[in-house]
């Protein structure tokens, strides 16, 4: 014969139906998280933009490129726009740009070699952080 119950839960002695709810502590003023404004946020990751003028010292084997004239906010958006630039006069499809605002300067990869170099100048002579201070 078969002696297993019919119900396996009542075998066991559970008591399914019955459920205790304890409420989380209660947290102090001083353990609660200060959350900063999404103003003071934005102010603060925003890079500065300002007008730069890259002057192409070679760019592959041509020294005869105009300079670029542009706008941009921070390093990163500096060197999308020479990389736009400049892959017109490069044949290497392995192209990158790499600028450095501290020293002013550029360089262009094409693969494990140099495509060529730029010197970056600030036009404006202040960037939009600086203008936003003295309003």
């Amino acid at each position: 014969m078969n002696d297993t119950p019919a119900n396996p839960v009542k075998a066991l002695g559970l008591d399914l139906n019955r459920v205790t709810l304890t409420p989380p502590p209660a947290r102090e003023y001083v353990e609660q998280i200060e959350t900063p404004s999404i103003d003071a946020t934005l102010e603060e990751t925003r890079p500065a933009q300002a007008q730069y003028r890259v002057t192409y010292d070679r760019v592959g084997r041509r020294r005869d490129i105009p300079p670029l004239v542009v706008v941009a906010a921070g390093a990163d958006h500096l060197s999308d726009l020479v990389w736009n630039d400049v892959r017109k006069y490069v044949l290497s499809e392995d192209l990158d740009v790499v600028v450095d605002l501290e020293a002013m300067t550029g360089s262009i990869l094409c693969g494990f070699s140099l495509g060529g170099r730029f010197t970056i100048e600030v036009l404006d002579g202040q960037t939009n952080a600086q203008v936003g201070d003295a309003r």
